[in-house]
C-alpha cells in the first residue's frame, strides 16, 4: 500500500485492511494524512489475533493485563475451539516472530452478562471480549486502560486507532497500521446512519456507550482490524478509550458512501467486566 490506487468501477471485496479514501475522488492506500504504519518497536501491546490454519488475521486486541487481550466479540463468533488461534505482538508475518502465544479460553460480555442480575446485553454495541493467554506472564508492558470516555463524547476530539488486517489484495501486512480519526457528535453521526440505505442499525438511536468517528480522506476499517484499540494520544503510553466495532455500512465493497461513520465501544461502561476477569 506504498502508492494511492484508484478505484475501479466494478466492486472488489474488503478482506480488512485501514483504508484511506478523499471523499472527492476515491482513493485507496496509504495517505500519510489518515494511515501509516506502526514503527517497529511501538505499541508493543498491540495483538494479533491469527488462524493459524488459514493464516487470516481475525481481529486486533490490545494487552491490558500480563496475559488478558482486550477485543472484539464478534471477530471469534462461533470459534469454540482455540488451539489454532495465536497471540501475535511486534512481529512481521512470516518471519520470525518476536512474541507469539497461544489462547486459553475467551470470555465475552454476552457470557459474563449470564451470570449477572443486573447486566444487559445486546449483540451490536457490547460487541467486547477477553481472551486469556496460555502464559501466566507475557512479559510484556501492558496497556493503560481509560474508563473515562468524555474524550470519545466531544466532537472534534482526534483519536488513534491501531489495525492489522489484511490489505485489499489479500496480503498480509508485515506490521500493524495507525490511523487518525475525529469524534463527530452523537446528532450528525446519527443524521449520517439514518441517511445511509441500506440501514446498518435497527435503531437510528445510538446508545450512550457508542461514538461515531470520521476522517478525510475516509478511513475504511474491515475485518481483521475490528476490536483494535481507540487511543487518547498517538504515542507508545497512551491509554486505550475504547474498541473499534463496527463500519456503518457494514458491507465490504468499493461502494463507498460518503456518509460513513465508524463506530466505537467506549470502555467506560464495562469497567467491571473487565476489571473482574483480568485480575
Amino acid at each position: 500500500m506504498g502508492r494511492l490506487h484508484r478505484i475501479v468501477q466494478q466492486p472488489m471485496i474488503m478482506w480488512g485492511v485501514l483504508v484511506a479514501l478523499t471523499r472527492s475522488e476515491p482513493l485507496i492506500g496509504e495517505n500519510p494524512g489518515s494511515i501509516s504504519r506502526v514503527r517497529s518497536g511501538s505499541f508493543k501491546f498491540v495483538a494479533l489475533i491469527r488462524d493459524n490454519e488459514k493464516g487470516s488475521h481475525l481481529c486486533t486486541g490490545s494487552l491490558i493485563s500480563k496475559n488478558h487481550i482486550l477485543t472484539s466479540a464478534s471477530c471469534l463468533e462461533g470459534r469454540k475451539e482455540l488451539e489454532n488461534l495465536s497471540a501475535i505482538f511486534g512481529i512481521t508475518v512470516g518471519r520470525t516472530a518476536r512474541s507469539v502465544f497461544g489462547i486459553s479460553s475467551k470470555l465475552t460480555y454476552q457470557d459474563w452478562c449470564r451470570n449477572s442480575v443486573s447486566c444487559t446485553w445486546d449483540k451490536f454495541t457490547d460487541d467486547i471480549s477477553i481472551l486469556q493467554l496460555d502464559v501466566a506472564d507475557t512479559g510484556l508492558r501492558a496497556a493503560s486502560v481509560g474508563y473515562q470516555s468524555d474524550h470519545l463524547k466531544n466532537s472534534g476530539s482526534k483519536i488513534t486507532v491501531i489495525g492489522w488486517g489484511s490489505t485489499y489484495k489479500l496480503f498480509h501486512p508485515l506490521v500493524p497500521r495507525r490511523a487518525t480519526m475525529n469524534i463527530i457528535s452523537k446528532q450528525e453521526c446519527e443524521q449520517r446512519v439514518r441517511s445511509l440505505v441500506p440501514p446498518c442499525l435497527a435503531d437510528v438511536q445510538l446508545p450512550n456507550k457508542v461514538s461515531c468517528a470520521v476522517s478525510d480522506p475516509m478511513v475504511f476499517p474491515v475485518e481483521g482490524d475490528f476490536g483494535g484499540p481507540i487511543l487518547y494520544g498517538g504515542h507508545d503510553h497512551a491509554t486505550v478509550l475504547g474498541i473499534l466495532i463496527q463500519r456503518c455500512p457494514i458491507r465490504n465493497k468499493h461502494d463507498f458512501d460518503k456518509n460513513q461513520v465508524n463506530l466505537i465501544l467506549q470502555l467506560s461502561t464495562f469497567q467491571d467486566f473487565i476489571e473482574d476477569n483480568t485480575r
